[in-house]
């Protein structure tokens, strides 16, 4: 099987991979514009297209989304830029206690056969930001059930829960099968 390149500029988003599938991945920080929509598996596709197309060999891509239920979904994939204008604090004090989840979407694709995998995890916005580890809204996202944010729980521990390893775990059972049958 030809390798597979992970397109992602994001080291955390890399570690967190690596660490789901418990495998090093190659990976390659490839700079293709972005289609600016609220749902993560649109962006996925074209982003794996435009990858593939520029290096020619198979890709895997991933975009999460954060879906505020009370705010028809917003901001969805446009999460980056929302936490890059207002930042953690901000959102925290404007969406306090709002349920949402979190959405990934993972592509694969190879030039010929196109596969998405999807992860959600339940949960809420935290009226602070708390905790040190993960990035973008983990300090502000509390899961169900749960009283800390992303941010607070050991990379090990949010890899077992989060919406990124359901939709690795997805693509892993996928690989297996895809491995078992050449």
């Amino acid at each position: 099987m030809q390798d597979i390149i992970f397109v992602t500029s994001n080291k955390n988003k890399l570690e967190e991979f690596e660490t789901a599938l418990r495998m090093k991945l190659k990976s390659m920080n490839i700079d293709v514009d972005e289609i600016q929509t609220l749902d993560v598996e649109k962006v996925v596709r074209d982003k794996a297209i435009k990858s593939y197309n520029e290096i020619r060999k198979p890709v895997i891509v991933e975009d999460t989304g954060v879906y505020l239920k009370n705010k028809n979904g917003f901001p969805g994939a446009l999460i980056k830029w929302l936490v890059n204008c207002l930042g953690t604090e901000q959102i925290a004090l404007l969406f306090k206690h709002d349920p949402a989840y979190f959405k990934t979407a993972i592509a694969y694709y190879d030039g010929q056969e196109m596969q998405v995998f999807t992860g959600e995890l339940q949960g809420h916005i935290s009226d602070q930001v708390r905790g040190n580890n993960g990035f973008g809204l983990d300090p502000v996202f509390i899961p169900e059930n749960m009283k800390c944010t992303l941010a607070e729980l050991p990379i090990q521990e949010k890899v077992r829960i989060s919406h990124r390893s359901k939709a690795l775990y997805k693509f892993g059972e996928y690989l297996n099968n895809k491995t078992t049958l050449l």
